[in-house]
């Protein structure tokens, strides 16, 4: 398989590397310039499918050295992606997007988003190859065409052929597709049919496009309103893909891929419109995000989530003046128990532990697997008095839990220590409250474990 060429370009080797790193993979060929003249020599022997372009370089600056590609053979329409870390100021950004690039990025990348970027014209110039591709095997059926026009029955033959093997293309797709003029569906085929539960060709021909999606997508857009501006999309570029829900026959909606392309015949404009399912793709997806932020033992949120995400909550309390409260809890002498039990006991009682977390928590809450017997319990919107009987009640619950069983033997009850810190009475910042309910936490086992403290305010009272 050919791999697809990148072209990155910084005259810092560090920040190349990262970029390396993070676009690392067997399909693609990561080139590396460490100035603008370089990148204008690659720019000369390879077809590359995007550019991540530095803009602060010495000698030639970004700007400069995505001017001078522009006029290069192989690279005159390339996709071009400015990072930099010194401006995100918007008319240092306009001046990116005039110099024709596609995209801004400020260092640091996030990964997820940087490689999503980079994949969407990865494919666009493989369907870009693909289609020169098609475009000179057509080129070349047409001179042959050309060399028959003479014989007007083998012409007519030739089409007739063509026709018949476009037909059987049609039908034997393994995509859905379907021929519409926006309003009406003027032809499909069987896996259009199978793909939205009909019963028949005829049936689903008597449908109105429009019923093909539920009437509202999930982000609040009517699909109507979207799919009349995807298709004025495609007619106007030609092509449009975009991902939309869409309804079966029975009421079912699942995720689907449309790739509209506009076909003129005659004075008439037509769209032929291929549908995938991407159901378990996008399945497969929500599952790499779930694991990137939950505790695979626990399934609660995992330390990284709960940074990302208090920092949020807590901003959002400032915004409105409401409390904040935070419940840090930790199992009592939990390295004892797995010493005597064992470390799979240990996570059963974990287990257990974030089955009452999830059980006891709002909707708004964000209930955390801290690290090691530690949790966290995010609260927003609610008072010291209310957090501090939250936590009382999860202490009790837990405290009279129905004792487990582990290998035949009954597990001895495991009791919980609690620190409650609240905004701002305990700290206006994230590694403030923190703090303040790890050392209510600290105080209540010291104390004797079983617990609840709540942490000192800041200006020493309780």
């Amino acid at each position: 398989m050919e791999k697809t060429n990148i072209l990155i370009t910084d005259d810092d080797p560090v920040s190349l590397t990262v970029l390396e790193n993070m676009l690392k993979r067997e399909d693609l060929n990561v080139v590396r310039a460490e100035s603008g003249k370089e990148a204008l020599q690659l720019a000369d022997e390879t077809d590359f499918a995007v550019g991540l372009i530095d803009v602060q370089m010495p000698e030639m600056n970004g700007f400069e050295t995505v001017e001078k590609i522009r006029k290069t053979t192989l690279n005159s329409e390339l996709p071009v992606i400015f990072i930099s870390a010194v401006s995100k100021d918007k008319e240092f950004v306009l001046q990116g997007y005039e110099s024709g690039a596609v995209d801004y990025l400020i260092k640091p990348f996030d990964k997820f988003q940087l490689t999503s970027k980079v994949n969407i014209f990865c494919k666009i110039h493989e369907q870009k190859r693909l289609l020169e591709i098609k475009n000179d095997q057509l080129a070349s059926v047409n001179m042959q065409l050309q060399s028959e026009i003479s014989e007007r029955k083998t012409v007519e033959k030739k089409l007739k052929e063509s026709e018949t093997k476009y037909r059987k293309l049609f039908e034997k797709s393994n995509d859905a597709l379907l021929i519409t003029d926006k309003t009406r569906i003027l032809d499909c085929n069987t896996a259009m049919v199978d793909l939205f539960n009909f019963e028949n060709r005829s049936d689903l021909l008597k449908t109105h496009f429009y019923e093909f999606f539920p009437e509202i997508q999930p982000h609040g857009e009517r699909s109507e309103d979207k799919l009349n501006g995807m298709m004025d999309m495609a007619l106007r570029e030609g092509s449009h893909k975009f991902e939309s829900v869409c309804l079966r026959s029975e009421d079912e909606i699942f995720s689907t891929e449309i790739l509209m392309t506009a076909i003129p015949i005659g004075k008439k404009t037509v769209l032929h419109t291929v549908i995938r399912d991407i159901t378990k793709r996008k399945e497969s997806e929500q599952k790499l995000i779930s694991q990137a932020i939950r505790d695979p033992l626990t399934s609660l949120f995992n330390r990284r989530y709960l940074e990302e995400s208090l920092e949020r909550e807590l901003s959002k309390a400032q915004r409105h003046n409401n409390p904040l409260a935070i419940i840090m809890l930790d199992a009592d002498h939990f390295k004892m128990f797995n010493d005597t039990y064992g470390h799979l006991a240990g996570d059963k009682i974990l287990r257990n532990m974030g089955k009452h977390l999830v059980k006891y928590s709002r909707k708004e809450d964000i209930a955390c697997r801290y690290g090691g017997e530690e949790f966290v319990l995010v609260l927003p919107d609610t008072t010291l008095n209310v957090a501090t009987q939250r936590a009382e009640d999860l202490r009790l619950t837990i405290e009279a839990g129905k004792k487990m069983k582990y290998k035949r033997q009954t597990l001895p009850t495991v009791t919980i220590s609690l620190g409650v810190a609240v905004f701002p009475e305990h700290g206006k910042k994230v590694n403030e409250l923190m703090s303040a309910a790890d050392k209510a936490l600290y105080q209540a086992k010291e104390q004797g474990r079983n617990q609840i403290v709540v942490a000192k305010s800041k200006s020493g009272n309780d």
